[in-house]
Order: C-alpha cells, then sequence, then structure tokens
C-alpha cells in the first residue's frame, strides 16, 4: 500500500490519545508552549540552513503521463469510445501518474498546517489550489449528469455521441499489458434514478478490441486505504478526486509533493524558490525577515509562490543552477549570507539547492570549461584543514560546459572567502568551506547510467560518463546526476507520485542531518553505586539517521577513585549495548488492560498493531533487523553489536542502581525501559510504556530523523522500608506520562500504572518516593513539567501501588511556566514526608505542605489555596525571573559557629537548556543558598541574602580556575541565605548557568557543575566550572579542596553533570564531549585526568562534623 503523506503525518491525522507535537507531546500545546526540540541541545548549535527549491515549470510538467510525452487528449478525458491503444495509459501499471487505486492521495498542505479539503467528483477542480469558479472542473453540474454526454469540464472537446466516464484500468498481475483483455475496468457513474444523485462503483471486463465488456456494480471497492482497510464506494471516489485535482498532472503532483515534504519542515530553515522557465517565479531566502527562518509571512509567501507556479517554456537546467550558484556568492547583507553584513555573517551555514526536472535539459548555457576536469584552488579552514580538488573519477569527465560542471563548479570553490571555512562535514561531504551541494529529482525520465548501482563501475573507471552535449538524450539525466555526484548531494529518477514525494522528503531529510552540527559522543549522566562502579550513559550520532544509538557502561573504581584505562581510554567492565539478547530471547513486556504481557505480536490488539504500523513494525521494535534496508526489507537501519539487538540512544535518563536486586535501569529513545544485570550488563528486561504506541512507528522510518521516548529520570522505592521495590519513571522530552513497574521480582516485573493527565506536561524533574502522612501510604510525587494545558507550575502527588490521584497542587503561577525538580523534608523524623520543595521555571521556589493526614488538605505551605505565595522568587539584579530547572538539596545546618545554626536550609541554581534559544542566552544566573525561616523571603535580594561573588579566575592554568570571595567574620548575621551571580570575575554574562542538582560532600562542602553553552554558533557542546563552596556562608572554602586554592574548575569536559565523591579523596564528574586532554600539568599524579568524557580530581575534603541532612527525602532506594 503507497501513501503519499509521511509516516509522520499519518501519525498526526489518526485519532488517537497520544499525538506527534514538538517532542511528542500527549496533548496539543498551547501557543506559548516552549519548542523542545526533537534532538539533544548539547549536539550544538542548529545553524538554519540556506535551501534553494528550484521547481521545474516547463511545458511538459503539464503532461499527465509518466514516464514519455503527452498523447491524446483523451487521456485526460476518457469516454466510452476510447482507443484500443490508449487503455494503458489510464492504467498506472504503464502510466504511473495515472490514477492509481493502491496509492491513497492525500491534498497538499497550506502554509500554515493542515491539507487541502478531500474532495469529491462533485467538486474536484482542475487544479485542486484554485478555488475560483472559472477553474472549477465538474463531473455533475445541474443539467448533467455523470455519464451523460459532454458532462466532462467545459474545456473538454464536445463529444457529441460520447459518453464520458472517470475511469481508470487495472492491468492483471503477471499479464502481458499489450493485451487489451488483460486489463479490468473500473468506473463510476450516476445511479439512483430518478435524481440520480448516487455515486456507483462498475468493474467492467475488456473485450479484445478494447471496447467495454459486461459490468458489474460494486458494493465496496476491492482496493485498500493506507489503514489497511478496504474503502468504501464514497472513499474510492474521494481518493479519485484527490488524484484529479492534487496529481493528476506532472506539475500538480509536484506542487502537492513539495508542500508536504516542506510542510513538514520545522522553522529553523531558510528557503528561497524559483523556477526554470521562461516567466520565473522567484523567491529569495528573506532574510531581512525574521532572519529568514521558514514561519510567519516567509512562510505563506514561499507557499504561495509554489502553488501559483504555472507549466511553460523549455528546460533551461544550466542556467537555473548556475543562478543558484551566483546567488550563493552574494556577500550582499540581502543575500543568502545575510542579514548581517561581512565577517559578522554566519560562516557555518550550508547552502542548498534541490532542483527538478521532468525533461532532458535545454536552452542556455554557463560560461564555465571542464570544471571537474581542473584542479580547484587550495582551500584552507580551521585547525590546519586544507583541501585541493585534484580531477579523479568518479567526478572529472571529459565533456565541457555541461551541468555537472555547474555543480562542481560551485562545489570546489570557496564562494565566500572573506569568512572563515568551519562549515560541518560529514561522511557525505568533505567541504569545510561555503559552497554548494546540489540534489537532483527527475520526474519520470531515467538516464542510461543506473544511479543506484553504477557508481562504483565510474569510480573505477570501468565506465565513464556519457556525453550529454550532443543532443539531446537520456544522457543530459545522467548529466543531472553527475552534477549531484560531484556537489556531493544526492539523485533520485522518480518514477511516480510516490516516489517523487519519498525523494523529496529523503533531500530534505539528509539536508537536516548534515546540518545538526552534532558531535559523536555525548555523555548525558553518571551514577555511583555502593560498589564502587561507576554507570556512564552515552549516545552516538552522526550525518545518518541510522547512527542514533545508546549505551550504558559500568567503570570500575580503583582504591585511590580512578578509572582504570589502556591506551588513554577508560576500560569498562561491561557495556549495555554489548549485552542485549536476540529479539526471540528478549523479555519485552507493556500494560495490557490490569495485565503486563510481552510486547509481541500475538499480545497486541489490530488497533495496536495498526497504530504501530504493522507486524513487521513491531518485530522491528523488538530488536529485529530483518526487514530494514541493508537486509532488503523498507525500515530504518540500526547500529546493532553483532548477534545482539540494538540498543537506543540513552540522552536525559540517568541510571538508577537498585541494590535489592542488583539491577541497573535506565531509559532510552528506543521507546523502552531498560533493566540490566548490574554484574554482567545483560538484558533483564524492558518495558514499553503504551502512551507512546502513538509514534513508536517513527523509529522505523528511513527518514526518520530524531524523537525523545523514554527520556525522563527514575526512582526507585526502598525495599526494606516498603517491603517491595517499586520503580517510578516519566518519559521527560519524550511525552506526558510517568509509570511506576513493581520490580521486587525481577524475573516477572509488572507494570502498576500508567498516568496521563491535561496538567501534565513533560516531567523534567526527578520523582519522589516516599511514605506520606495519609495513613503511611506511600506516594510518587513529582513537578508537572513544561507544556501542561494550562502551562501553571503544579505539583503531583499519586498512590505509588495504584497510580490514583492523591493530591494536585495548583500553584496558579502561569506564563509558560512548569514545575522541575522536587526534594522532600521529613520534619519531625518519623519517616513519613511532611514538606516538598520545588522550583518553577518562574524563577519561584515553592514549598508544600503534605503533614496532614489527609491528601485533601496538602497546600503551598505560603499563601492560601486561593492564592498560593513561593518561599522565595529568584530574580536577578534587573528583577528578571531566574529559572529554576536543576535539582534542589536541602540540609540543616550543624555548625555550631554559624549564626544560622541548626536552620533549614535550600540549595539551588538557576538556568534553562531546553530551547534552541537558550543556546546563545546570555541572561544573567545564579547560585542560591536560602533559609526556610517559616516565611516567605521577600524583598530585594541584596539586603535579605548576602552577596558572594566570582573573585578571581586564571584561564591559563591547567586546570582552568576561579574562585569565590570569601566571607567575612559575622557577615551572614540577619542574612536569609547569599547567592552568587555566574557572571566570572569581569561582572561579565557570558551565558553561564546552573542545571544540575547542588551535592552537599561534608558540612563545610557544597558542590555544583554549571554550563557555558558554546558561544559561537558554529561550535557544538559548551564547557562548564566544577564548584564547591561554603554551604552556609556561600563564601569560598577555608580549605584547598582541589588543592590549587581554586574554588571551581574546568576539569576538561563539555557541560560537567553530577559530581561523585570517593570516599574522601577524589571527585568524579561526568560531562559531554572531551574538551581536553585531561587537563594535567607536567603529567603530576595529583591532578585531574580526563577520559571518555569523565573526569577525576584529588580534592581534600575536611572531616564532616554533625549530621547535615538526616531527614532530606529524595527517592529512598
Amino acid at each position: 500500500m503507497n501513501h503519499l503523506s509521511s509516516r509522520f503525518q499519518d501519525a498526526r491525522l489518526i485519532a488517537r490519545p497520544l499525538a506527534l507535537a514538538i517532542a511528542m507531546m500527549m496533548s496539543a500545546p498551547a501557543p506559548a508552549a516552549l519548542l523542545i526540540p526533537d534532538t539533544p541541545l548539547v549536539t550544538g548549535s542548529q545553524v538554519p540552513p540556506n535551501i534553494m527549491f528550484i521547481l521545474d515549470d516547463s511545458g511538459s510538467m503539464g503532461w499527465n503521463t509518466m514516464p514519455g510525452a503527452k498523447v491524446d487528449w483523451r487521456i485526460e478525458f476518457p469516454y466510452d469510445g476510447v482507443l484500443v491503444d490508449q487503455i494503458r495509459y489510464m492504467s498506472a501499471n504503464i502510466n504511473t501518474l495515472w490514477y492509481d487505486p493502491t496509492t491513497t492521495y492525500t491534498p497538499g498542505t497550506k502554509a500554515a498546517g493542515g491539507s487541502y479539503d478531500d474532495l469529491t467528483l462533485t467538486t474536484l477542480r482542475d487544479n485542486g489550489y484554485q478555488s475560483t469558479a472559472t477553474d472549477a472542473a465538474l463531473w455533475v453540474t445541474a443539467t448533467k449528469t455523470l455519464g451523460s454526454s459532454n458532462a466532462w469540464p467545459v474545456s473538454a472537446p464536445a463529444l457529441s455521441s460520447s459518453t464520458i466516464y472517470p475511469v481508470f484500468y487495472v492491468l492483471t498481475a503477471g499479464a502481458s499489458p499489450a493485451v487489451n483483455s488483460n486489463y479490468v475496468r473500473y468506473e463510476f457513474r450516476n445511479a439512483g434514478a430518478p435524481t440520480n444523485t448516487t455515486i456507483e462503483l462498475r468493474k467492467c471486463a475488456i473485450n479484445g478490441d478494447g471496447g467495454r465488456g459486461a459490468c458489474t456494480v460494486l458494493a465496496t471497492s476491492p482496493f485498500k486505504n493506507a489503514s489497511g482497510g478496504y474503502r468504501t464506494v464514497a472513499q474510492e471516489a474521494t481518493n479519485f478526486a484527490n488524484w484529479f485535482s492534487y496529481y493528476r498532472t506532472r506539475l500538480l503532483m509536484a506542487k502537492t509533493s513539495a508542500s508536504i515534504a516542506f510542510g513538514e519542515l520545522k522553522e529553523n530553515y531558510r528557503i528561497g524558490f524559483d523556477t526554470i522557465g521562461p516567466s520565473r517565479n522567484t523567491f529569495p531566502i528573506p532574510v531581512g525577515t525574521d532572519g529568514g527562518l521558514f514561519r510567519g509571512q516567509n512562510r505563506a509567501t514561499w507557499f504561495s509562490r509554489l502553488f501559483g507556479a504555472t507549466d511553460n517554456g523549455h528546460t533551461p537546467l544550466i542556467p537555473a543552477l548556475d543562478r543558484a550558484g551566483q546567488y550563493y556568492s552574494d556577500v550582499s547583507a540581502s543575500g543568502p549570507w545575510g542579514p548581517e553584513s561581512g565577517t559578522a555573517q554566519t560562516s557555518c551555514r550550508p547552502s542548498f539547492t534541490i532542483l527538478t526536472t521532468d525533461g532532458y535539459w535545454n536552452d542556455g548555457a554557463a560560461s564555465f570549461g571542464n570544471e571537474d576536469n581542473t584542479a580547484g584552488a587550495t582551500i584552507t579552514g580551521e585547525g590546519g584543514a586544507s583541501y585541493t580538488y585534484v580531477p579523479a573519477k568518479p567526478y572529472a569527465d571529459a565533456w565541457s560546459t555541461t551541468l555537472a560542471d555547474v555543480a562542481m563548479h560551485y562545489w570546489k570553490t570557496d564562494l565566500r572567502p572573506q569568512l572563515k571555512n568551519d562549515v560541518p562535514v560529514s561522511s557525505k561531504d568533505p567541504a569545510f568551506w561555503q559552497h554548494m551541494v546540489t540534489f537532483g529529482i527527475s520526474i519520470g525520465m531515467t538516464g542510461s547510467l543506473d544511479p543506484t548501482s553504477d557508481l562504483p563501475a565510474l569510480t573505477s573507471g570501468a565506465k565513464s560518463w556519457p556525453n550529454p552535449m550532443d543532443r539531446e538524450d537520456l544522457h543530459r539525466i545522467d548529466d543531472l546526476w553527475h552534477a549531484t555526484v560531484n556537489s556531493r548531494g544526492s539523485f533520485v529518477a522518480a518514477r511516480n507520485p510516490v516516489q517523487f514525494s519519498t525523494a523529496l522528503r529523503a533531500a530534505l531529510l539528509d539536508i537536516s542531518a548534515r546540518t545538526a552540527n552534532v558531535s559523536n559522543v555525548s555523555s548525558s549522566s553518571a551514577s555511583l553505586t555502593t560498589s564502587t562502579y561507576l554507570y556512564q550513559a552515552s549516545f552516538r550520532t552522526g550525518s545518518a539517521s541510522g547512527s542514533w544509538s545508546g549505551d550504558v557502561a559500568a567503570y570500575k573504581l580503583d582504591a585511590t577513585g580512578n578509572l582504570a584505562t589502556a591506551h588513554g581510554s577508560a576500560v569498562p567492565t561491561w557495556r549495555a549495548a554489548e549485552n542485549v539478547p536476540l529479539p526471540a530471547a528478549r523479555k519485552i513486556y507493556f500494560l495490557r488492560g490490569s495485565d503486563t504481557v510481552e510486547f509481541n505480536v500475538a499480545n497486541l490488539s489490530s488497533a495496536q498493531k495498526t497504530l504501530l504500523g504493522g507486524d513487521d513494525v513491531v518485530n522491528y521494535l523488538r530488536g529485529d533487523q530483518s526487514k530494514e534496508q541493508a537486509n532488503g526489507g523498507t525500515l530504518r537501519n540500526r547500529y546493532a553489536v553483532s548477534n545482539k539487538a540494538p540498543l537506543g540512544d540513552v540522552v536525559d535518563s540517568s541510571p538508577v542502581f537498585d541494590a535489592s536486586t542488583n539491577t541497573v535501569y535506565f531509559g532510552a529513545n528506543d521507546g523502552m525501559l531498560h533493566a540490566v544485570d548490574a554484574a554482567s550488563g545483560v538484558e533483564r528486561f524492558a518495558i514499553v510504556p503504551t502512551p507512546l504506541f502513538s509514534t513508536l512507528r517513527d523509529l522505523s522510518d528511513p527518514l526518520y530523523p530524531h524523537h525523545f521516548y523514554v527520556d525522563g529520570e527514575i526512582a526507585i522505592a526502598n525495599k526494606s522500608l516498603l517491603g517491595k521495590s517499586i520503580l517510578v519513571a516519566a518519559l521527560g522530552r519524550g511525552g506526558k506520562a510517568v509509570f511506576a513497574v513493581d520490580v521486587t521480582d525481577i524475573a516477572n516485573p509488572k507494570v502498576l500504572w500508567e498516568y496521563t493527565d491535561a496538567e501534565l506536561g513533560l516531567v523534567l524533574g526527578r520523582p519522589i518516593v516516599a511514605r506520606t502522612n495519609e495513613a503511611g501510604t506511600w506516594a510518587a510525587i513529582f513537578g508537572n513539567g513544561v507544556n501542561s494545558s494550562s502551562e501553571r507550575s503544579q505539583l503531583y502527588a499519586l498512590n505509588l501501588e495504584t497510580g490514583a490521584l492523591l493530591s494536585r497542587i495548583d500553584t496558579h503561577a502561569g506564563g509558560s511556566n512548569g514545575m522541575f525538580g522536587t526534594r522532600g523534608w521529613d520534619d519531625d523524623g518519623n519517616g513519613t514526608l511532611d514538606y516538598v520543595y520545588a522550583g518553577d521555571r518562574r524563577g519561584n521556589l515553592w514549598k508544600f505542605d503534605l503533614t496532614a493526614a489527609s491528601a485533601t488538605q496538602w497546600k503551598t505551605a505560603l499563601g492560601s489555596i486561593a492564592a498560593p505565595a513561593p518561599m522565595f522568587v529568584a530574580k536577578d539584579a534587573s528583577d528578571n525571573p531566574q529559572p529554576i530547572t536543576g535539582g534542589l538539596t536541602i540540609a540543616l545546618n550543624p555548625r555550631h559557629d554559624s549564626p544560622s545554626y541548626g536552620s533549614r536550609w535550600v540549595f539551588f541554581g538557576t538556568g534553562q537548556f531546553l530551547t534552541e534559544a537558550d543556546s546563545s542566552d546570555k541572561s544573567v544566573q545564579s547560585w542560591y543558598g536560602v533559609i526556610d525561616s517559616g516565611a516567605a523571603v521577600s524583598g530585594a535580594r541584596s539586603t535579605v541574602l548576602r552577596q558572594r561573588t566570582i573573585a578571581t579566575e586564571d584561564l591559563l592554568a591547567a586546570p582552568k580556575k576561579r574562585k569565590f570571595s570569601k566571607a567575612q567574620p559575622n557577615d551572614m548575621a540577619g542574612k536569609l541565605g547569599w547567592y552568587v551571580d555566574l557572571t566570572g570575575a569581569s561582572n561579565t554574562a557570558y551565558g553561564e548557568r546552573a542545571i544540575a542538582t547542588p551535592q552537599l560532600l561534608s558540612p563545610k562542602v557544597l558542590n555544583l557543575s554549571t554550563y557555558i553553552p558554546d558561544a559561537d554558533v558554529c561550535q557544538p557542546g559548551g564547557t562548564g566550572w566544577v564548584n564547591v563552596i561554603d554551604p552556609f556562608t556561600g563564601g569560598a572554602l577555608s580549605s584547598d579542596f582541589f588543592g590549587n586554592d581554586a574554588s571551581s574548575i574546568d576539569t576538561g569536559i563539555g557541560g560537567p553533570g553530577k559530581s561523585l565523591l570517593i570516599g574522601s579523596g577524589r571527585l568524579i564528574t561526568g560531562g559531554g564531549d572531551q574538551k581536553g586532554d585531561g587537563r594535567c600539568s607536567g603529567g603530576a599524579a595529583d591532578c585531574c585526568k580526563t577520559v571518555n568524557g569523565i573526569s577525576s580530581c584529588p580534592v581534600n575534603l575536611d572531616p564532616a562534623t554533625g549530621r547535615i541532612s538526616w531527614r532530606e527525602m529524595v527517592d529512598t532506594r
């Protein structure tokens, strides 16, 4: 079954509870919802690429046959007396542009989103994108009925003795197309005399002379729709009408397919439009409006130009491609590198041209010689990069001034020599300079060479590029393919509408993948067990969609707290990706009703299998690779260790260890929560949450870009207290749901519940699992996250074992808001949760009172139910709210010499790293320690809190270091806490933020990692600091913690995350890509060592005195 809309569009069109929107949210977001990208932000800035789409608008684009030339007008207006040799042209088996009943014809996409209307045989139009009366092409009029003489559009020639029908022919499978009787005729007619208002579908035999034989009226269509069910007659008629109005000609088909493909693009592209004909319909990239981004009026104008194109003239492809190259050479602020001027223009912006044609190029030329057989100039780039094009196969040929020469010229030439050369490279394109990549799509025409198999022969010299200059023939289609080879693009010869739509989508996805600016490896988290094992999650990606993969590695720490290494790399005890069983041996479960059953074809309902994409996709999700493209199938390729099933990328789901069963848990973006044996790394089982069913099929799509699935944090109830182990996990960026699994019996896990709600957003903080004051009921407690229906900050409490809602506390704090990490406190020491602290995106620090014996009475601790009040609001010196998106830590001050002795403190940092705009945000963020005195901490922060500063910094040291200002005697008296602005010693904001959770390492040491996205949009990743501070003064430590008189060090990992203290001698920090070589000075044994994105630094920790936070309640594993 073919379907012209994409799988991604299918997922949106089918009515189901979980729709793909932004990051697969469960309900359509409000207009102010945060635009959470579908790929990890740490992979780098998404610089919007330039794309020039060139539509062939030559006269032949108005034809209604593919391949080949237009035939008799009767192909467009079939009638009873159709000529015998024309039957085959009304069959999609021969004329691939004619109506194909095995294809579902989807109307084009509107600029503002959504599709054009489905049409009927009484409302169809000559051009589905023009709705004026003069353009209407009606089958039925007030005076003429379907099947009567001259019922076709008024533009049809008069046929005084003939009866006209909407008709199509289907060739019998395996039969010769030259024999007329091998075809079956299907026609629509009016019925229901005397009004004749009913449409019927008839199936007719064909006589040997081509005439219509006996006909049978069909009760239903014999052809299936996109969902696999048989169409009704009315549905078949609508499908035919959609074909007629939106796909009947080459130009209509190209418009519709382009609107669907470009309609799927988000705004982070800069797209222009051009045509090749004499009446050019040009729309340069509108850089002067909204930066040229593909949204708003820019998007509306582009779609208007697309739908307004008309067919006329010849096929001057060479001048059209040359115009695109000259356009990309424009240095002005209004050109494709604008709106900036000169060297302020973005140097790493890639530029692409998509060239479409339905025939052999002709007319016009470019002033180039044999460019692919002429050496290029030497081009240098960043880091000593250098390239000189040397003529070689498969690029060089013997012909001059060809389309391939134009493409080669604009590829091998540095189009912007004034800019630094740092355009992202990929395995497909090594060019690091500003250049043009050409993609080519031939509509219906093929050349003498086969693009799917002949490139190796062209490379070896066994075959040569034919001469496209001697005559107008199929060698000019070869020349278009050659142009894409020269410019490192791609080429597809599309023989039908499905292939054209797929080729266009593939080109756009290829562009998206090439411009992702992703890094090779990014570590997302680290966790430590009591057995001194470090578990590090990671993901890998690249320019191909199949390269999204993940892993969790276990590293044994030696007695000194260092990771064992060999040849400069850490040696893991095991890797989860090397221990995923083959599909048949895997234990994968899902919740069916109230039962936990294996996720397989036999246990899924028909509706679920349809939702998931069918049996093959179900098996694919289990890890079966037999139907992947590399094995001759149609599904997306995935990386997997030999004789193992694939493992999805692990991004934001930190590994969690359960000592009661010696199991490590983590979520992955293959749609599963994974449980692996902590001793061996072998997968014990996996869980597929059912709220993801509506979008899991996208994983198998060869054009899959990336989405989040099981991407949230995990918490586990302590078996020694509860009597069983219950795991709670959020989908995080993957969707608006939280679920729980009883993992007491590791061989028989039981999914207890899956919770969704309109006020539940993307839960990005870690849940609390704790006993409450409501008759000792255990609960899962978490913030509602971002993009809920009301976008207000709210706290959820669910019964841990049933998933029933115990309480939802609405703070009424809205404005694109949501609650993040939570922390609990047992005030009376009886083992039940009394208070919960949480931060939200508007800078509010909330305290919730859960001391009541009834959950219905739980509330915010300050203010009233009608008007809740936060405990504190984080704002910068200009009164701008500072988002609290990281975690919190709570502690009692045990130091008798402190003015705040015995006080309860809450520690947190501010900042956000959720949207693409956050990468360039330079707003001032801060680190806070605030005392909970039982009342709101209000007033100017510089008055109620003690300010500390970053006093000094040395960016030339190894490692880089800085130091906080020192506390002065008794300067905390009368203060309700402290704060440090993360502005550096120069008091300049450069984007430093805190998105991690502070950690108390001792009563005198508070640790927090901060992150700084790279200020250069052309560089992926970022840097950060590992910071320590006196928790109860906010000043520099009195002792030399790092051994270099520093409060902060840069250990050489991009974006450090959670730090882990090994005994009292070493601090382990996980992070992103390694940015340096370990940051050691002179190879000293006591310096920081960085391997595999993990740093290990020697520290000097004062002996602990007093109990810090014995009543703090987090997940109690």
